[in-house]
């Protein structure tokens, strides 16, 4: 008899042991891209650098939608309707939400190239990143810099974004 308690104790702690872990298991495949999933209300400013000093050159309003990429964990892609604008990766998780970075991309139009990179704006545990979603407000904010050559004149605009889910 004795032994019969040690073995259901022993199988108790066991089945214990197994169910914390299978949660911890579930915890590590949740995919933290689904917290910014969704449309944004937002606004957006538009800066020259003057003197070493951002200047503000405009402001405007709009919404965009945010999706998880399919094809890569890492990275979120962001939409004007159905168009493609850019993506954000190298998604990392914070206490209070999560951070990305803009990589460079660019396109054409009309013999214009555009290049887009991410701009510093956020610090997260001494690293910075271009952007960020702050889950307790539904607020996500980031910022890049648009390069635009016409005719071999190069300008840059910095533009910054913060939006609010809806």
């Amino acid at each position: 008899m004795k032994n019969f308690k040690f073995f259901l104790v022993f199988v108790s702690v066991l089945a214990l042991g197994f169910t914390f872990s299978s949660c911890s298991d579930e915890d590590e495949n949740a995919d933290i891209r689904d917290n910014v999933v969704g449309t944004y209300n937002f606004t957006v400013k538009s800066y020259i650098i003057e003197n070493e000093e951002l200047v503000l050159q405009g402001e405007d309003t709009g919404s965009l939608t945010v999706k998880k990429n399919e094809g890569n964990a890492t990275t979120i892609d962001f939409y004007d309707g159905a168009d493609l604008m850019f993506q954000g990766n190298k998604i990392v998780e914070a206490a209070n939400g999560l951070a990305f970075d803009i990589p460079s991309q660019s396109y054409s139009a009309d013999g214009v190239t555009v290049t887009m990179v991410g701009f510093d704006y956020w610090d997260l545990g001494g690293t910075t990143y271009q952007g960020a979603y702050l889950t307790a407000t539904k607020k996500m904010q980031f910022a890049f810099v648009f390069s635009i050559e016409i005719e071999g004149v190069e300008a840059q605009v910095v533009t910054t974004f913060e939006g609010t889910k809806q």
